[in-house]
Order: structure tokens, then C-alpha cells, then sequence
């Protein structure tokens, strides 16, 4: 800041307090005297008349988003958060706002606010100025446990980054989240011709034929995860299901026997293994 644009600031600062001396509850004076103060950073007395106008007019926007400032400024991220919240409360179409709170809550990991207030910038942002808080609510959605808004969030994250493979995974997984298999194969397709080498893609993928009922698919994309993830138990569990299921029991056998080698004891894949080698006919090895 040059010397001229502080002076004129501590010029407004005596003008202001001059002002206030007449009408000491003007709220809109002592948002001004806070702002040229934060200007000038003297913090401290930035706070206090933010606050002294948030008291004078508790749903004063400027005046809470101002104080949630401050308190960033000096890393007090939880003051900032509760701050941040009253303004986006007194006005939740300022984006500005609600951007500035889903990061803040990022940080202190208040999911449920970060996620709330990230869609809300989502949704505000029409000229794509915020590109990143689609995906970040949805990330933030994921923590809590909320599917259809997170799969809401990674919709409009796609949308703005439509060939990016991050995002499609995250969305193909929420898809699978909420039993909505049609849309969760064409995304994680979308992903694995872009990636090929996805192996969670290719797991996700598998899932999704297998509870479409397309057996094929469901075979190769589970070939592919399997190539790229030899330990893949669950691969080839769900591989050999899907074998004995087409009538391929030598190569259910097979996928079997391997999934025994990480599980020898477990009693699930024994059943199996020994329902496939009576199909087969070797009773003696079950």
C-alpha cells in the first residue's frame, strides 16, 4: 500500500470516529471504520468494529464476512468458521461467502459445513470462477456419508472437467454407492477407455456388469483388474461367481483355488470351491 492510499485511510478512520461520536449505532459507520482498519491491518481493531456493527445489526452481511476475514488473517480457523457461518446465514447468495467457508471448514475437516457450503458455491457459480468446488463438495460429501449429494457435486465437477479421470472415478464409485448401475457402467467405461490402466476403475466396473446382470462385461472388466491387480481378492472371488454363474466351471475352479491361496481357511470359498468340483464331477477333491 502507498503512503497516499494510507493516508487517506487514516483520514477516513478520523472521519469515520468523528461520524460515530453523533450516531454510535450506525451499523453501516462501523462496518466502514472496521474495513478501513482491516485495510490498514490493525486486525484487533478491525474485530471490534466488525463486531460492535454485527451487534448493532446481527444479519449485516459486509460486517460477518469482514470478521471471518480477520480471523483468517490471523489463522484463528474456527473463529473464522463461526463467523463465516452467520454471514452466509445472514446472505447465502454471496458466493464469495460461502467459498470462503468451505475452505475454511476444509481445513478445521468440518465435513458437513465444507460440503454444504461448496455445492452452495456450485450451484452460485455460473461463469465457472470457482472450477475446483464441485469436486471438493463432493470429496466433502463422501466424508459424511451423503451418496446422492455427492454424486449431485461430482455431476457438476464432470461437467466442468469432462475428460478428467479423478473425477469420473469418484463418480462412478458414488454411482455404485447408490445402486444406480446404468449410470455407474457408462461413467467408469468413460474412465477406463480413457485410462486403461484404472485399476479401480476396472473393479468398479466389474461390479457394476455383475449387478446389471451382463455377464461378459463383467468377466473382461474383471480380467482387466486383475491383470493390473494380481491380489485382487475380491476379483477373483466375484470372477469365479460370475464363471459358475455362465456355466465356465473349469475357470471358476481355477479363480477358486486361487482366492483359497489368500484365504485358506475360509469357509465361504470352501462351500464354493466344493460346489464347482462336484459340477465337475471330482467329488474326491472337494
Amino acid at each position: 500500500m502507498s503512503d497516499d492510499e494510507t493516508q487517506k485511510l487514516e483520514e477516513m478512520v478520523g472521519l469515520l470516529k468523528s461520524q460515530l461520536m453523533v450516531k454510535p449505532k450506525d451499523a453501516h459507520k462501523r462496518y466502514q471504520l472496521g474495513s478501513a482498519y482491516h485495510r490498514l491491518g490493525k486486525l484487533e481493531l478491525a474485530e471490534k468494529a466488525y463486531s460492535r456493527a454485527a451487534k448493532l445489526k446481527p444479519d449485516h452481511y459486509p460486517s460477518l464476512f469482514g470478521l471471518g476475514k480477520v480471523h483468517l488473517a490471523r489463522e484463528e480457523w474456527h473463529e473464522a468458521v463461526e463467523a463465516l457461518k452467520q454471514a452466509t446465514v445472514a446472505k447465502p447468495e454471496r458466493l464469495e461467502g460461502q467459498n470462503e467457508l468451505g475452505r475454511v471448514a476444509l481445513r478445521v475437516e468440518a465435513w458437513d459445513i465444507a460440503a454444504r457450503a461448496l455445492h452452495e458455491v456450485a450451484k452460485l457459480d455460473e461463469s465457472g470462477e470457482v472450477p475446483d468446488a464441485p469436486a471438493l463438495a463432493g470429496d466433502a460429501y463422501v466424508k459424511v456419508q451423503e451418496h446422492a449429494e455427492a454424486v449431485d457435486a461430482y455431476e457438476r465437477a464432470i461437467k466442468l472437467h469432462p475428460d478428467e479421470p479423478g473425477i469420473l472415478l469418484k463418480l462412478g464409485r458414488e454411482y455404485n454407492a447408490v445402486q444406480d448401475w446404468s449410470a455407474a457402467q457408462r461413467t467408469l467405461r468413460s474412465l477406463t477407455h480413457i485410462d486403461d490402466g484404472n485399476t479401480e476403475g476396472f473393479k468398479l466396473l466389474g461390479a457394476a456388469c455383475c449387478e446389471l446382470k451382463e455377464d461378459e462385461p463383467a468377466i473382461e472388466a474383471y480380467r482387466r483388474a486383475l491383470e493390473l491387480d494380481p491380489d485382487y481378492l475380491r476379483g477373483h472371488m466375484a470372477i469365479g461367481e460370475v464363471y459358475e454363474k455362465t456355466d465356465q466351471d473349469e475357470l471358476a475352479l481355477n479363480s477358486y483355488k486361487v482366492a483359497l491361496r489368500f484365504l485358506p481357511e475360509d469357509h465361504g470359498i470352501h462351500f464354493k470351491l466344493g460346489r464347482v468340483l462336484k459340477r465337475l464331477g471330482k467329488c474326491g477333491e472337494a
